[in-house]
């Protein structure tokens, strides 16, 4: 194992990225362009996006998401609150 940090890794989760336009997605777009620049890798993990092109300079990693705004899909014996992360696509960060 080398002693010498070879730059940052960096894996940057986040609800929002291009092509929505807001200022999260503007503001991890720019993170993760800036880290690649020079200071490590940056991965970015996001939900998907219908018609999302991904052809960035840098790994996005898409993840299949769900409303929770609308309860009729918890069954009526589900627990208080469920939790879940995309852990087999985290992997790749």
């Amino acid at each position: 194992m080398s002693d010498k940090l070879d730059g940052l890794n960096v894996c940057l989760m986040n609800d929002s990225f291009p092509p929505v336009i807001d200022g999260v997605a503007t503001t991890i777009l720019n993170y993760a362009e800036i880290i690649n620049n020079g200071l490590g890798k940056a991965t970015v993990v996001t939900p998907e996006y219908p018609g999302a092109k991904d052809d960035f300079p840098f790994p996005v990693v898409r993840y299949t998401s769900m409303s929770i705004t609308e309860a009729s899909w918890i069954p009526s014996q589900a627990a208080d609150l469920i939790l879940s992360t995309p852990t087999a696509r985290l992997r790749q960060c």
